[in-house]
């Protein structure tokens, strides 16, 4: 697990350190108002893909392993064609949903015909990018190496094209076009690598095949619809806040949210580098029946996530200011009580990063799902009852109240999981 941790860790490095020079690029180039207005294009295009371009890798996983287990090739290559025909079948419903959206909200907002037509194309060539299904594959073979490298494509492209879009003068169309050539060649490279070191059985991937095995496989649409439903609940919590921002505060305090919560989510791919191996590593073995090296596995990572998570809080109070203005300059320097609550409500997540991966492999992805859901709910109260009375300070605080719940109902039903399976 740590061997492939080091791999994803290969991956965040690339991704933290080229994310701090083009953000500053954009921040600087676009101001706190343009620098807010691409979030909420972001925003909006995240969210429809959470909800409608499936999660799938996870499915994979879950189901994939055991027939790899038993050398059965052609049954894991059912399960995987099945998920990357879901996420392809996601990916076109969003894409018909984002163009309606994209209309509706550049109309509302009152952006420039030619940026929302470059939104829209923007957002429809993320929400065609099957990745999630290549990931998968990818993990249950062992290959963290590769994906890594395919991972590892989109800052290298948003750095490299950040820098010509700075060259040839800045302008948001052109970020935003940038953005989703990183995406394509992403998706590129995943599936370059899964031909080349992961490939599917081709008698496993007709039609018929995956009919006869998906009568075979129970809760299969449960635990897809509800790990859906998780990365759907998560990305509200990080993506309609932004969105809600702007309308109600304004695009310029949105740029504020969003730049805070975006260095703030670069801890959260932290908490991916140890969360996404251990949750293939829990499957693996919980399949295997070790009942005592599972949760063996599973406390250890609670202790290792635990410092981490302090360690967050210490080294956001202490430097948090002078990274916002080293990367983004003085007019961005009001982000960093937004940094500190929201980083605080990140280092939550790591306490606590082992527990998902803990519920979905012991097959209760449910009560993930209903933890994110009341989470939620206290973010959208929190939004509801303070945004217009404190401005963007009670978004931030919002976030860190739903942060601090998931903390504690995850804690609490995990530890009742391990202690029922002593």
């Amino acid at each position: 697990m740590l061997r492939n941790s080091g791999w994803i860790f290969t991956s965040t490095g690339v991704v933290a350190v080229l994310s701090f020079f083009y953000l500053a690029i954009l921040a600087r180039s676009l101001g706190p108002a343009g620098f807010g207005l691409f979030a909420m294009i972001m925003a909006t295009t995240r969210l429809m893909a959470a909800f409608l371009r499936f999660e799938t890798w996870q499915t994979i996983v879950k189901f994939g392993v055991p027939h790899l287990l038993n050398q059965d090739r052609e049954k894991f290559s059912s399960v995987a064609m099945r998920c990357l025909r879901l996420e392809i079948m996601g990916g076109l419903l969003a894409s018909v949903a984002i163009y309606f959206i994209m209309q509706a909200v550049g109309a509302k907002f009152e952006w420039a015909p030619n940026l929302i037509s470059v939104a829209t194309i923007m957002a429809i060539a993320i929400m065609l990018c099957p990745r999630s299904s290549a990931r998968g594959i990818l993990r249950v073979h062992d290959r963290f190496r590769d994906g890594a490298l395919a991972d590892s494509m989109i800052p290298i492209g948003r750095m490299i094209g950040a820098l010509i879009v700075l060259a040839i003068g800045p302008k948001l169309e052109y970020f935003l076009i940038v953005w989703a050539l990183a995406e394509i060649l992403s998706t590129i490279v995943y599936w370059t690598m899964v031909k080349r070191n992961a490939p599917l059985d081709r008698a496993g991937m007709s039609r018929g095949k995956i009919a006869s095995l998906a009568e075979e496989t129970s809760g299969f649409w449960n635990f897809f619809f509800n790990t859906n439903l998780v990365n759907f609940v998560a990305s509200m919590r990080e993506h309609l806040v932004v969105i809600i921002v702007g309308f109600f505060v304004g695009a310029a305090p949105a740029g504020l949210f969003r730049l805070a919560n975006q260095l703030a989510n670069s801890l959260v791919r932290l908490s991916d580098i140890f969360a996404r191996p251990l949750f293939t590593e829990l499957s693996r073995i919980y399949e295997g029946g070790d009942r005592p090296e599972f949760i063996r596995l599973f406390l250890r990572s609670l202790r290792m996530s635990t410092v981490s998570g302090i360690g967050v809080i210490i080294l956001l109070v202490l430097l948090g200011k002078f990274i916002l203005v080293l990367m983004a300059g003085e007019e961005f320097a009001g982000a960093y009580p937004l940094l500190v609550l929201l980083g605080a409500a990140t280092a939550a997540g790591l306490i606590g990063l082992g527990l998902d991966p803990l519920l979905q492999a012991a097959g209760r992805p449910h009560i993930s799902t209903a933890i994110r859901l009341v989470a939620l709910a206290v973010t959208m109260t929190g939004l509801a009852l303070y945004l217009t009375k404190y401005g963007v300070m009670a978004a931030a605080a919002s976030v860190f109240g739903g942060a601090i719940v998931t903390i504690i109902l995850s804690l609490t039903f995990g530890i009742r999981l391990i202690r029922g399976m002593r």
